[in-house]
């Protein structure tokens, strides 16, 4: 890796500016670049020390980037712009074993090649609403991040990073997520006219994942809520990789050799798992076990898998989360209109609204038939 120039000096909301060297970012498809929003409204930050807080309130700056290196399907290490790593070898002892909390805040500054397992254990949830009249919903943008059942927090009396247990942490930094407002934020995300019914539940199989990690507003404080920008236009925990995807008619979908998209099958094997491939913060395409693409034509009677790469416009797939807590979507199409399992088999993108026929449940699928 090259060496990086180092960057103009800034101020930090008063404090020392950083005088370390601000590596460049890594690169590949499992490294996130993002700046996460504290509760207070500031941007955590890396200092000259290694010390992570919530102190910067200029989204330009290089010390508020961080990266999210994954390392499986639910497990991460952190590199912050100094080209460290989060090292939480002591802190996590100290908090697990109950032995008094001297100093729990998290630092940074475990070199890249000393890092072991405990520093790609880090796990990211994002944080859903519930509203007494729906189902849980996305219906905030926020994310909390721990390891081994302790939760990043930020500590109001201190203003820094920790990590701690509920317990552990003294705050008092406004209230929690009303029901009104996530039924707004609901509501705008999804942009559904009409709530989706319960669908058939997969039969019991060790082979199908539970639906991507979230948890729940209601039992989440806001100091251990972190607004994440992704810089790069790719989330990592939006739906992606492997998977099966399942109607309310209890069928799964399944691509027959020849493209053809049917919703029929009572059980899983070869053709049934499918691979979603995020293309932005939005958008997916949806590939078969043959390698041929999604496509929906601009009539939205043609559904089949037809294309054989993302760039035809019919791959681009708006894919909409109605419940993360059962694994329920719906997939919007560049036309407009939602995809649709009318009850004959077949797939079509004619609706107009999100109701009974448009919601599918999708779940990772990690076995070789």
């Amino acid at each position: 890796m090259p060496p990086a120039a180092a960057p103009q000096s800034r101020e930090l909301n008063r404090q020392p500016s950083v005088t370390a060297l601000i590596v460049p970012p890594s690169t590949g498809e499992h490294v996130y670049r993002v700046q996460l929003r504290a509760s207070n409204g500031k941007y955590l930050a890396v200092d000259p020390t290694n010390v992570i807080a919530p102190r910067s309130e200029d989204v330009e700056a290089p010390e508020t980037i961080f990266e999210f290196h994954r390392y499986s399907d639910d497990k991460f290490a952190i590199r912050t712009a100094i080209g460290k790593f989060f090292n939480v070898d002591d802190t996590v002892d100290l908090v697990l074993k109950d032995k008094p909390l001297k100093d729990n805040g998290l630092r940074a500054d475990r070199e890249p090649s000393t890092i072991g397992i405990r520093e790609r254990s880090f796990t990211l949830r994002r944080v859903i609403s519930v509203d007494a009249e729906s189902s849980p919903s996305p219906a905030t943008d926020a994310i909390t991040i721990g390891i081994d059942g302790c939760a990043f927090a930020v500590d109001a009396e201190e203003g820094r990073l920790k990590l701690c247990r509920q317990s552990d942490l003294k705050t008092d930094d406004g209230p929690r997520p009303t029901s009104a407002s996530a039924s707004a934020s609901a509501a705008a995300s999804h942009a559904t006219s009409a709530t989706p019914a319960a669908v058939t539940p997969v039969s019991s199989s060790s082979s199908v994942s539970t639906p991507a990690p979230f948890a729940h507003a209601s039992s989440i404080t806001p100091a251990k809520q972190f607004h994440p920008i992704w810089l790069d236009g790719r989330n990592p925990l939006m739906l992606m990789g492997r998977v099966i995807i399942q109607t309310v008619h209890d069928r799964y979908w399944c691509c027959e050799p020849s493209g053809h998209l049917v919703a029929n099958r009572t059980h899983i094997s070869l053709w049934e798992p499918m691979v979603i491939q995020p293309l932005d913060l939005e958008h997916v395409a949806i590939m078969s076990a043959h390698g041929s693409y999604l496509a929906v034509q601009d009539d939205g009677r043609s559904v089949a898998f037809s294309a054989s790469d993302t760039t035809h416009d019919g791959v681009r797939l708006r894919l909409i989360e109605l419940d993360l807590s059962k694994g329920l979507y719906a997939f919007q199409a560049n036309n407009g209109r939602f995809l649709s399992a009318p009850g004959n088999h077949s797939i079509d993108a004619a609706s107009k609204s999100v109701s009974t026929w448009e919601t599918l449940r999708i779940r990772h699928w990690n076995q070789t038939v």
